[in-house]
């Protein structure tokens, strides 16, 4: 990058002592996943693999009962209705089915999890990379965010996987102990009313729903700031927790900004693709492949188009959280 553009792309910096607005942080973080394009790809390759590694359990287990997918994938009600009347339903051979199938998920289910994990932290520093090399100001050529390179991506997904693995398992523990406390609260409930007062036990379940609903929906929040604050500042686990939850609370309001967009973004893409399909569906008489295919093809841009939302929502908050660390950095400073 040349120095002249070096200098433009300093033009219009925020001043020294503001937080970054969450629309500022939403306009880095579309700039730093269109300079690192290639996350794209990362993001595809692993739903494609972990998609792949839940559906082709299920569809051996199905085919072992009698229902092989050929029959699934068919558009013949009579054909699936006659594979399912077929199958077997011994019961001493489900049991034992079922049995492996609950062990084989339990381990594929965690291996799924931990290189989750990992692909999510080299994704995580990736994009923090480029947030912490472009300067803080507004409307910066992508060059300055660009930081990828497959070496360094793999080298971040070994040094903040485990992190991030033990920290989304942090977060499930206070959201389980939460449900537990829920459950113990509406059973408590339900025993005090007793069984002729349905409409109090409603009401009484409302109301202590809403604060938990909102609870997990802070929590929600918290852990994907969380995960941005463990990259952005190489921070352990109990700290990025801690320091996540904290800056939820200081930046609700920005936060539940970026949220909703992106639930606006989510549900426009899903309403275009939906129209999409339903128009061709009328408009197409050719035979049944045909329109598979194109129901196919729509099927994959939504998904892209929903990935890179993904994305772009991920980018917000690791500048989010790098605004927050250089507003801390330069009142210490001052």
């Amino acid at each position: 990058m040349t120095a002249d553009r070096a200098a433009s792309g300093f033009r219009g910096a925020t001043a020294a002592n503001h937080r970054l607005p969450a629309i500022d942080a939403l306009e880095r973080g579309i700039a730093n996943v269109r300079a690192n394009s290639e996350l794209l790809i990362v993001q595809l390759v692993s739903s494609v693999i972990i998609a792949a590694s839940i559906l082709v359990p299920v569809m051996l287990l199905l085919s072992r009962m009698g229902l092989p997918f050929s029959v699934l994938a068919s558009n013949d009600p009579e054909a699936i209705r006659a594979a399912v009347e077929g199958m077997s339903f011994d019961p001493a051979s489900l049991v034992r089915l079922f049995g492996v199938g609950l062990v084989s998920a339990l381990a594929v289910g965690t291996l799924l999890f931990v290189f989750y994990c990992f692909m999510q932290g080299g994704t995580l520093a990736v994009l923090s990379a480029g947030d912490a090399q472009a300067p803080p100001a507004r409307r910066l050529p992508l060059e300055v965010y660009r930081t990828f390179s497959w070496r360094a991506y793999f080298g971040w997904c070994g040094r903040f996987g485990w992190r991030l693995f033990w920290l989304l398992n942090l977060y499930l523990v206070v959201i389980s102990l939460l449900l537990v406390v829920l459950a113990l609260l509406l059973a408590l409930a339900a025993g005090a009313l007793g069984d002729g007062n349905f409409v109090a036990a409603c009401a009484v379940a409302c109301g202590l729903s809403v604060p938990f609903l909102f609870l997990f929906l802070v929590l929600w929040i918290g852990v994907q700031l969380s995960s941005a604050v463990l990259v952005v500042e190489d921070a352990g686990v109990g700290r990025a927790f801690r320091h996540g939850l904290a800056l939820t609370g200081r930046r609700f309001g920005g936060l539940m900004l970026l949220v909703i967009l992106l639930i606006v973004a989510s549900l426009a893409v899903s309403l275009v693709f939906t129209l999409l399909g339903f128009g061709l569906e009328l408009g197409m008489s050719g035979p049944s492949f045909a329109r598979s295919a194109v129901a196919g093809g729509l099927a994959v841009l939504q998904f892209l188009a929903s990935t890179v939302l993904s994305l772009v929502f991920v980018g917000a908050l690791v500048a989010l959280a790098r605004g927050e660390s250089r507003a801390a950095a330069r009142s210490v400073s001052a």
